[in-house]
């Protein structure tokens, strides 16, 4: 693909491919090699290639590389195995212009160390086996959300709103949102290792989505009405927070959110009285 600011990307397969399985925005390539599919998900800023398991495999997974200005989420050591996930993922973003109308978000996780992933359609929290873990950051343009300008009595009521596609079972897992220390900033370069620390918590949801028919996929909403006024009243003109598991050690407190790359962006809702 080629991006509209310049630039591309592609993924380097050695072989024809077969016609694929449409689904919206995601084409499967069914058994690419034995007891592999390819999986294709076009994002806002790019894509998002995965080979992923269905049947037995006579071999190795194959590596998924790219050319062009992009970004590969590595797993080797299997820093994206959770149920349904990939053995293979590769993510394709065009970079972030400031004239983007949608929230920056990223994921920073322990097993992957070099990688910007703000570009994936994916915003990871909690833990998949007890030991490894991941937290989200999302910063929001306030004068978007019509929560600026100094007026801190005008906010009635604000809900962070976002779409929980998949976690590790139906049963209540508490996750929480934190504010960062003042003047905190996060972008491209943020990294497990060097990710601010929550200051304060601000909100807390049990809300779990995803997993089957009983919890399916849909709208999380968690109440901060308080932390807008304050950012209001400050005048700030931006607003960051991070998203992160109560129990970092369950590996039931494993989920997945929608991110600004997808057709479910993460967002306020602020009324105004």
């Amino acid at each position: 693909m080629r991006y509209a600011e310049g630039g591309s990307a592609a993924v380097v397969w050695p072989a024809p491919l077969s016609a694929p399985r449409l689904d919206g925005p995601t084409a499967t390539y069914p058994q690419v090699r034995p007891g592999y599919d390819l999986e294709v998900e076009a994002t806002r800023a790019g894509f998002v290639a995965s080979v992923r398991k269905d049947g037995a495999p006579t071999g190795p997974a194959p590596e998924l590389k790219l050319t062009g200005n992009a970004e590969a989420v590595p797993d080797a050591t299997g820093s994206l195995t959770e149920a349904e996930s990939a053995v293979s993922r590769v993510v394709a973003a065009a970079p972030v212009t400031a004239a983007a109308p949608v929230p920056f978000d990223t994921t920073a996780q322990t097993t992957v160390e070099n990688t910007d992933t703000s570009g994936d359609p994916d915003l990871r929290l909690g833990s998949y086996d007890g030991r490894e873990a991941a937290r989200s950051y999302l910063t929001f343009d306030l004068t978007r959300a019509g929560a600026s300008g100094g007026r801190a009595a005008s906010v009635r009521t604000a809900t962070l709103d976002l779409y929980q596609t998949w976690s590790a079972s139906c049963r209540p897992r508490a996750w929480e949102v934190w504010t960062l220390p003042a003047g905190t900033t996060v972008g491209p370069k943020l990294r497990w290792a060097n990710q601010p620390q929550g200051e304060r918590l601000r909100a807390t949801s049990t809300d779990t989505r995803g997993n089957a028919t009983a919890c399916a996929p849909g709208w999380s909403s968690v109440d901060v009405t308080e932390l807008v006024k304050e950012w209001t009243a400050a005048g700030a003109t931006s607003g960051t927070v991070m998203l992160r598991a109560a129990d970092e050690t369950d590996p039931l407190s494993w989920k997945r959110f929608a991110s600004a790359e997808t057709a479910t962006v993460p967002h306020l809702t602020v009324t105004l009285g």
